[in-house]
């Protein structure tokens, strides 16, 4: 969707990486608790998702808001 859509930025965590910031600090700050984890930001906060369709829905909502 970010690829062609200007409007959505993505952003990739590797959770398994101990680099900058470890993984599971890096879980426990954007509360993480299960993969894959997708998050929708808007205006109004977020949502965390992992069904492609439900993503597809809540960044149709944050674009309209």
């Amino acid at each position: 969707m970010a690829a062609t859509d200007a409007e959505i930025a993505l952003c990739k965590i590797d959770l398994t990486d101990g680099g900058r910031e470890g993984g599971f600090e890096a879980a426990a700050k954007y509360n993480i608790t299960a993969l894959p984890h997708v998050k929708v930001y808007n205006r109004g906060g977020s949502v965390s998702v992992a069904d492609v369709e439900k993503v597809k829905s809540y960044v149709a909502q944050a674009k309209s808001s």
